[in-house]
């Protein structure tokens, strides 16, 4: 599977793809914000920011298609207008001077002024300039943003640097904008990392105590030896992953490579977000090189302006948020997916660092199978399936079990629910569904879309890493950080895409899309019937609001329940409003009392961050494993006298 060279007529089309990625990353940027500005209980919000997502997932999967992407004049004019329209909803919401969307604004508008110079210009213009322009300007923002962000003598004197040399790379030294667009993204992200802590997730948290409890001879997959990690660390508790059954999670749920890549830092004590990050910048390294390579002077220059566009991966790469690793290893396999033993090593480290690239395995093998043969795919799934179980074979020999369950502890684990995905309508008490609902949907929407890809490969074939996007979306757990990569990996199957050979019909049309997409949702809705699950317990009220300044401290909250004896219920609020803590406010039972099918209990903030605010109102959830119910509280009218409720 050789990728042919890129010839003129290819170079608008390239740059159409990669536009329409962009938006991909620009429409997940925009659902993650509403997300956690608006809550879980706003249907509407929750209904938009859905629909975002879902329409920037299948415009990402329709750049990877063969389509020439020649685009008519009336299409321009509403690409051109909804680019607009977004652009003010951005700037109305989030400000003009916002350090998130500022790049975002400076996309679009690259966007909508070339889409309609492509318009009253002949012929398709030119895309040098288009990229390296957009490039220039990146670098300067990110520049000024990081002297805004850590004023200082050698800050600026690095920005006047970076500034002249993106202004110069667009006169005569055109190879200066690589390197200046890199050292700026490095700089904004040294600029940036004092604001977060040492250790800001409790992901890294215990990745970090695992290599430490490894360089001391210990397996981290003992729940006895990892139960210390936070106390060790200074880890605060408010942090923490909570169990719908109580307490938190505090064992290493992951391949060991995710502990191993940390032992650096646990041995020379220097922050091991830097480690992150060295990976982050490595992913803008690999992409300009890779496609410097297949002489694509414009997509090199391109991809990592786009890259920079989402300025998340290196605020989560600075805030501790490890996903970087996999993504770079998963990015690299994809650029030598020719050579299909080596793409293997590099797919099969990706697989030892996290579960998340586990996701694409199944279309991995087929394409290898399709292109390459029934050896190469055979090959490609040993070499791969080998490197993970090598590097895990002394656990796995020496306690197969704690492994294992450590390993799938995300999925089966009564983890809360949390994520932007589908699991609102459940997490919020909309519709209440039991987890194995979206497990069973996570799995079939794998399945179902696997079926698809075999179906229409040769429309489908390089769109496969585009996928995880819908099929994370049904999960229980769908987070942000599970969905930030997967179109920048995309990247590397752009030099297979040439507007010169794949120009052909595409078979999938509109009807089957829609055809699809009923049997889809009728499966998914025939399955919710049965899985709608019904508390055996109910709030019946709630009284002695306790109020210090202009926060809640306390409250009893009386509970009623059928059945045998209460189990522990846990309390969690969900703010209408901006989320803060994506768990929601944690509280605990500090006493109660009891009788027949009933219990009171008195109810108080697990920590300061969880207390109430009076003037907002609250979703109070009460829980255990998979049960739930919930309990309106609107504060203000509460505490002002006008409702008792």
């Amino acid at each position: 599977m050789l990728v042919p060279r890129m010839i003129n007529e290819d170079l608008w089309s390239t740059v159409r793809r990669f536009e329409y990625l962009g938006f991909t990353v620009i429409a997940y940027m925009i659902a993650y914000y509403l997300w956690t500005f608006y809550g879980y209980l706003d249907l509407f919000v929750d209904l938009v920011q859905w629909t975002i997502s879902i329409v920037g997932a299948f415009v990402a999967i329709y750049a990877m298609t063969g389509h020439s992407m020649r685009i008519q004049r009336r299409t321009t004019y509403l690409l051109a207008g909804g680019n607009t329209a977004l652009i003010l909803t951005i700037i109305i919401k989030f400000g003009l001077l916002n350090t998130v969307f500022d790049p975002v604004i400076l996309f679009l508008g690259f966007v909508d002024y070339f889409l309609l110079r492509d318009v009253f210009s002949s012929g398709l213009g030119n895309p040098m300039r288009f990229a390296y322009v957009f490039a220039a300007v990146m670098v300067s923002m990110l520049s000024i943003i990081s002297v805004v962000m850590r004023p200082g003598l050698v800050t600026m004197v690095v920005a006047v640097l970076l500034f002249s040399a993106g202004i110069l790379s667009y006169f005569r030294f055109h190879n200066l904008i690589h390197p200046a667009l890199i050292a700026s993204v490095v700089l904004f992200a040294l600029s940036i990392l004092p604001i977060y802590p040492k250790l800001g997730t409790d992901e890294l948290a215990l990745d970090y105590y695992a290599a430490i409890v490894i360089l001391h001879g210990s397996s981290p997959y003992m729940p006895q030896v990892m139960k210390n990690a936070f106390s060790f660390l200074h880890f605060p508790l408010s942090m923490t992953t909570p169990l719908s059954t109580g307490g938190y999670v505090e064992n290493f749920s992951y391949p060991v490579f995710a502990a191993l890549m940390f032992i650096p830092s646990a041995i020379m004590h220097f922050d091991p977000s830097l480690t992150i990050l060295a990976f982050t910048v490595g992913i803008y390294i690999i992409t300009a090189i890779y496609f410097l390579r297949k002489r694509m002077i414009v997509s090199s220059v391109l991809s990592i302006a786009i890259l920079a566009v989402n300025v998340n991966m290196i605020s989560f790469a600075d805030g501790s948020v490890p996903d970087a690793a996999w993504a770079f290893f998963l990015l690299i396999s994809m650029m030598i997916i020719d050579r299909p033993r080596s793409s293997a090593v590099m797919y099969g480290i990706a697989i030892s660092l996290k579960q998340i690239p586990w996701i694409v395995f199944p279309f991995l093998i087929y394409f290898i199978y399709r292109e390459k043969g029934t050896r190469a795919a055979i090959e490609y799934l040993a070499i791969s399936i080998g490197i993970l179980v090598l590097t895990n074979a002394y656990f796995l020999i020496m306690e197969p079990h704690l492994f294992i369950s450590s390993i799938l502890s995300p999925e089966i684990s009564h983890l809360i629910g949390v994520g932007q995905g589908l699991s609102i309508i459940s997490i919020a008490g909309f519709y209440q569904l039991s987890p194995i609902y979206f497990t069973i949907l996570f799995l079939f929407s794998l399945t179902f879309i696997f079926l698809l890809y075999v179906r229409h490969y040769q429309d489908l074939k390089y769109t496969f890493l585009i996928f995880p996007l819908i099929i994370f979306f049904f999960n229980y757990r769908d987070l942000y950080n599970y969905l930030l990569f997967w179109p920048f990996i995309a990247f590397a199957f752009l030099p297979h895409l040439k507007a010169g050979e794949m120009t052909r019909r595409m078979k999938i049309g509109i009807r089957k899309i829609a055809v699809y997409s009923i049997i889809f949702l009728a499966v998914a809705g025939i399955l919710s019937v049965p899985l709608h699950s019904q508390s055996s317990f109910s709030i019946t009220s709630v009284s002695n609001i306790e109020q210090r300044s202009y926060y809640v401290v306390q409250m009893n909250v009386n509970v009623s329940y059928s059945g045998d004896q209460l189990q522990q219920i846990q309390f969690r609020f969900l703010p209408y409003g901006y989320l803060g803590n994506l768990n929601g406010l944690m509280w605990n039972v500090k006493s109660y009392d009891s009788g027949p099918n009933w219990i009171n209990f008195t109810i108080e903030p697990s920590f300061q961050q969880s207390m109430l605010n009076v003037n907002y109102s609250y979703k109070l959830v009460a829980y255990y494993g998979d049960q739930q119910t919930f309990y309106f509280l609107d504060l203000p009218s509460i505490l002002s006298g006008s409702v008792h409720q």
